[in-house]
């Protein structure tokens, strides 16, 4: 995955999200995080720039022979799985386990995130799917995954979001943009009381976020964009 597109605002929302970033000579957390990627780019560690009209860079991709390195520094800690009929068996397999922090599901089938494809990973920090057509995932999965702190279902077929999706008291980032057939969003979700960044991006027949949103009193970045059918709660109008 070392041509996947980066782009930079998102890296450092999920820098954030992972407390990699601190505030340095009372700069924003976003500032340093601007610090840090402008330094990996004069040291090489991406290429090929994507940049807006101004010259700044908005987006890249990160060197191959860095993309290995650091996979090869992380693999004890980042696993990465394709599906295998939906049971997502090597997970239970694989010995390293317990040390896991953050893996990617890639081309799970249609249907529930089935609770045994996490099985004994409760130190999860990240959870992302990718290339992949989720229908749903319930109060199993997040009993499994309470320490999450960064969370991505984009690109899914979801329908709901579950209430007890406000369990996760430690998420910091939720992506559940192009879920195209998501309404809604339960209330609960607004007991995500460190959460940073919500992206909903693309959600075309999402209609209303919770009311209780102010309660989200650590929400920095709130990506709606595409959202067609949705209607603002009041005091986020305008």
């Amino acid at each position: 995955m070392g041509d996947y597109n980066i782009v930079k605002d998102d890296l450092i929302e999920l820098w954030m999200s992972q407390n990699y970033l601190n505030s340095i000579e009372n700069k924003e957390k976003e500032a340093v995080g601007e610090m840090y990627f402008d330094n990996l780019v004069m040291r090489s560690f991406f290429q090929e720039f994507e940049k807006d009209n101004l010259g700044n860079i908005t987006g890249c991709k990160m060197h191959d022979v860095v993309h290995d390195f650091l996979q090869f520094l992380t693999k004890n800690e980042c696993l990465v799985l394709e599906a295998e009929g939906g049971n997502n068996k090597r997970i239970m397999e694989f010995d390293g386990y317990k040390k896991v922090r953050h893996l990617t599901l890639m081309f799970a089938p249609n249907g529930p995130l089935i609770p045994s494809s996490l099985c004994n990973c409760k130190n999860l920090w990240t959870l992302a799917t990718f290339d992949s057509k989720i229908t749903s995932f319930g109060r199993e999965l997040i009993s499994q995954v309470k320490c999450l702190r960064m969370l991505n279902l984009s690109h899914n077929s979801l329908k709901e979001v579950p209430n007890e999706v406000g369990e996760l008291t430690h998420l910091r980032y939720l992506d559940l943009s192009y879920n195209h057939d998501l309404t809604k969003l339960p209330n609960t979700m607004c007991n995500l009381i460190n959460l940073q960044t919500l992206r909903l991006i693309y959600c075309w027949a999402l209609e209303i976020l919770p009311e209780g949103m102010r309660k989200l009193i650590n929400l920095q970045h709130l990506h709606v964009w595409g959202c067609r059918s949705l209607k603002l709660p009041k005091g986020m109008q305008g």
